[in-house]
């Protein structure tokens, strides 16, 4: 088990860069503008190694396995907020818009035999068994709304609606019935 272990391996490499910008503005009678995006950005790499000599991989005369993720997603969103009291009586309002946005790379490649021992790289390796790749891109597109009446600090009345709109359905279908 030990000697195992300290031949075959399992190498994972990850990059990831996240990162938020937003602005605030405000503007005359208590209304509040603000901006706000996000940014995030992964690449994601994973090898297995199974040595021939011993253990799992010594069925297939070793095996390799590997995939790549590349991933970047951004988020932008505008929101519009009002805010007043008139004596007892409070009121509150929001409008928002947002867009995200994914795109996704996958690939993975399996393959078995190897030629030479301790070589984890697919050159090294002479039967596929597995390879698929894809790309995936997603958007969804919302509005949103919210109003708040409050009377006295005790009762309050609160409405609010959303509607999106998904890329994952067709273009006459994208925003629901």
């Amino acid at each position: 088990m030990i000697w195992e272990n300290q031949i075959n391996s399992d190498k994972i490499i990850r990059n990831t860069v996240n990162s938020i910008a937003y602005a605030n503005i405000i503007l005359p009678y208590n209304f509040t503008f603000m901006l706000k995006g996000n940014l995030n950005l992964s690449n994601d790499s994973e090898n297995k190694y199974y040595s021939a000599l011993i253990g799992d991989g010594k069925a297939n005369n070793g095996r390799l396995r590997r995939s790549d993720i590349r991933q970047k997603n951004y988020t932008f969103q505008q929101q519009l907020h009002w805010r007043n009291e008139y004596g007892v009586h409070a009121f509150d309002a929001l409008l928002a818009h947002e867009n995200y946005y994914l795109t996704r790379n996958f690939l993975y490649a399996g393959k078995d035999s190897e030629i030479f021992s301790d070589i984890a790289n697919l050159l090294n390796f002479t039967s596929m068994v597995s390879l698929y790749d894809y790309n995936d891109n997603y958007r969804l597109e919302s509005y949103l709304g919210r109003v708040r009446y409050g009377y006295d600090s005790r009762y309050n009345i609160e409405f609010s609606f959303r509607r999106d709109g998904s890329s994952r359905f067709s273009k006459d279908a994208r925003w629901g019935l």
